[in-house]
């Protein structure tokens, strides 16, 4: 479809001393969205973009969804899908916004306001395959993330070829992106591998978490260490698997007291934070026999911590404490062996 002619702006009328009349100064043109801001099949300005999983092509929800009313295939390759489900580009959204952010006089002749359609409820889709399901969102993955698609080669075979990558019966139960350069937020998909059992995202730049993490509930061990983290969501302790959690080396200030769901914990690393103190409900993880808590800014540890009985490693190396708990001497009694010098 051909786009509409956009309007042409007059210039503010100028003017001089001793002259009350004013001058036309000219037209000035209304900016014109880049390329890359255009759906592909009305040519207009993205308004609520969205990805098809399997293709990896971005288009207007609305477009789209008229398309597949017609035809099951990728408007853009005229490749027949297997699944049609999509899914919000974020990346997208946010480069729209910006892009208006940067023109605020401007609004796109189609909209008839500036805001983008407000996100629909996602969950995830029953494709025609589902044994399917794990590849098609690692694809989509990759398609919204510039770090993956540098080591995930298109058109490879996820299970077989993609770094990092572990796969049984077809669903991913491992992802090991170590030190692969991934920056910002950890994207939402994260949460539709429901069979997850190992994530290891640390070595990158992750600022943030998505609450979606609380939908991996059968992962086992989390690494989210040497990132640049400030805080992690309180859906972390719907990880009723987990045993192991590191979280060590980023920048938390505060760790959720939901942390105390997570019954099922081993070993927990939180030490070269900025952490003051550590909620009370840390004493409900009864199974936990290591927890490093050093070279954080501790001024007060609760005095729940005397709870852990399986305790047998406790590191408070360099901690700010002026007086110790009662109960770090009980945990010693007991045979924790406690680390305290600064």
């Amino acid at each position: 479809m051909p786009r509409s002619k956009r309007p042409r702006l007059s210039a503010a009328p100028q003017h001089t001393a001793g002259n009350a009349s004013s001058e036309d100064a000219g037209d000035v043109p209304v900016p014109v969205p880049p390329g890359n801001l255009l759906c592909p099949i009305s040519l207009c300005m993205y308004r609520d973009p969205v990805v098809v999983v399997e293709s990896g092509h971005t288009y207007d929800r609305s477009q789209i969804m008229q398309h597949f009313a017609r035809r099951q295939t990728d408007p853009k390759t005229n490749r027949r899908l297997h699944s049609t489900m999509v899914v919000t580009n974020w990346a997208m959204r946010d480069t729209v916004q910006e892009w208006l952010d940067r023109h605020p006089g401007y609004t796109p002749d189609e909209w008839g306001s500036r805001e983008l359609l407000p996100v629909q409820g996602e969950a995830p889709v029953e494709t025609a395959d589902p044994g399917n399901r794990d590849a098609l969102m690692l694809q989509m993955w990759r398609e919204l993330c510039p770090e993956l698609r540098a080591i995930w080669g298109e058109g490879d075979d996820p299970s077989e070829q993609w770094r990092g990558v572990t796969m049984e019966n077809g669903r991913v139960v491992k992802l090991e992106l170590k030190d692969v350069g991934l920056t910002g937020a950890v994207q939402a998909c994260i949460g539709w591998f429901t069979s997850l059992r190992v994530l290891y995202l640390n070595n990158n730049k992750l600022t943030s978490v998505p609450a979606e993490i609380g939908q991996l509930t059968s992962l086992e061990e989390l690494h989210l260490h040497e990132n640049q983290l400030t805080s992690v969501p309180a859906e972390i302790g719907q990880l009723t698997s987990l045993t192991s959690l590191d979280l060590s080396n980023d920048q938390l200030t505060s760790v959720p007291a939901e942390i105390g769901q997570l019954t099922s914990l081993w070993q927990l690393q939180l030490h070269c934070n900025r952490l003051t103190s550590v909620p009370a409900s840390i004493g409900r993880l009864t199974s936990l026999t290591s927890l490093d808590l050093s070279n954080d800014q501790l001024t007060s540890v609760p005095a729940e911590i005397g709870q852990l009985t399986s305790l047998r490693k406790l590191n408070l190396t360099n901690h700010r404490l002026s007086i110790l708990p009662r109960a770090i001497g009980v945990l010693a009694v007991n045979g924790c062996e406690v680390f305290l010098h600064h």
